[in-house]
């Protein structure tokens, strides 16, 4: 993980064929959409387009995770998403 909060899209992918298994992505002009088990995301950014390693900010895959409701795995898979884990209390603690 680089130090700017972003992450490698070959992890998200390799993330993705582990955790969601058949799920799809179409490339659109500037993001993808993404779908699986009747879930979507849209609008999931495409990073540079001539940069070979591009990445995204860990806040728009932890989007993806809860989207697709894959969460559990996907911080499995991607231990930097811990990070981002929201709180089951949401704000009120016993």
């Amino acid at each position: 993980m680089s130090p700017s909060g972003q992450i490698q899209f070959a992890k998200i992918w390799k993330m993705l064929r582990v955790c969601a298994p058949g799920y799809q992505k179409t490339k659109h002009d500037h993001d993808y959409l993404i779908t699986y088990n009747g879930r979507e995301m849209r609008r999931f950014p495409s990073g540079k387009k001539s940069a070979k390693r591009s990445q995204v900010q860990l806040q728009w895959v932890r989007k993806l995770a809860a989207a697709l409701d894959i969460e559990d795995c996907a911080w499995e898979q991607l231990p930097q998403l811990r990070r981002f884990r929201k709180s089951k209390h949401r704000g009120k603690r016993p």
